[in-house]
């Protein structure tokens, strides 16, 4: 395997981890905002 594909591997690792992560923030984020919403009304 040479490094430039090793390299790239990796960047898209780190790109599907940040792109879970912004998931996860996101849907952290919505819960918050229902469970606001639900106090509120």
């Amino acid at each position: 395997m040479s490094p430039g594909i090793r390299k790239n591997a990796t960047a898209n690792n780190m790109g599907n981890l940040i792109f879970l992560n912004t998931i996860d923030a996101l849907h952290y984020a919505c819960s918050i905002r229902l469970v606001y919403m639900s106090y509120v009304t």
